[in-house]
């Protein structure tokens, strides 16, 4: 388990950062939005039954599926998505794809690589994308019109979209709290 534990760590600094590079510093189009949204949520029910049959943590499966449900709900009707302001749409989307930068940090902490400069990273990266940037996106009622206006047309679909947006919302302050937990125990030491 081992080597397929660090093999994965390593999968997912280059593809979150290939993702990220992608984001900031190329055009992208709709199909590359859809195309990776697929092979994430695949990636997301592989690594749930991983984690399931290896160490169940059920914040990571809550996280994970409500990823899926959001990215589903977002690219299951693609063919609205043609008609949107684009610019708004990748903006929406841009920003949950850059809460992976402190997955990268992560990563390289539970790789071994457990310095302070990649501890403060984390840190810093995950508030400010998962907490500041997430806060404000998902807290902003007219980028839930504009998605669900685009990709929703039932009552059932805009639910779904609701719980997984706020589950993600509500599981990022979770893990923070624990991480101002141990911030907390380092400053009293």
């Amino acid at each position: 388990m081992i080597f397929l534990d660090k093999l994965r760590n390593i999968m997912l600094i280059i593809y979150y950062g290939y993702l990220i590079y992608k984001v900031l510093f190329t055009e992208l189009s709709l199909s590359f939005y859809t195309y990776h949204s697929e092979l994430f949520v695949t990636y997301m029910i592989l690594d749930m039954i991983y984690i399931y049959f290896t160490k169940i943590k059920y914040d990571y499966i809550l996280h994970h599926s409500s990823t899926i449900l959001l990215l589903t709900t977002i690219f299951s009707n693609t063919k609205n998505l043609s008609y949107i302001n684009f610019n708004k749409f990748q903006d929406f989307i841009n920003i949950f794809v850059m809460t992976e930068v402190s997955t990268i940090f992560l990563t390289i902490n539970i790789l071994g690589v457990k310095n302070t400069i990649s501890k403060f990273l984390f840190f810093l990266s995950f508030s400010y994308f998962r907490i500041y940037k997430l806060s404000i996106l998902i807290l902003n009622q007219d980028n839930h019109d504009f998605i669900t206006f685009c990709s929703c047309r039932s009552y059932f679909c805009n639910y779904i979209y609701y719980f997984s947006v706020y589950s993600l919302l509500f599981i990022n302050f979770y893990w923070y709290y624990y991480l101002f937990k141990k911030l907390y125990k380092i400053i009293i030491n």
